[in-house]
């Protein structure tokens, strides 16, 4: 399992998840300094480019209690 539940939050405990949102499929990837979210659509087939990408910092983010 890629991502826990905790009512509607979702924390990820592996290097990728998929999600799929209508028929956008969301591809999470976290790297040593942050993470990517890819965005695909329609059939998901091998080696298509995603409609959009983006990135943020872990430092960029807040303090974790």
């Amino acid at each position: 399992m890629a991502l826990i539940s905790d009512s509607d939050d979702f924390t990820m405990v592996g290097d990728s998840a998929w999600i799929t949102v209508g028929n956008l499929h969301v591809h999470l990837i976290r790297t040593d300094e942050g993470v990517v979210v890819d965005i695909f659509k329609g059939k998901l087939e091998p080696y298509d480019d995603p409609i959009t990408s983006t990135y943020a910092y872990f430092n960029e983010g807040e303090e974790e209690d």
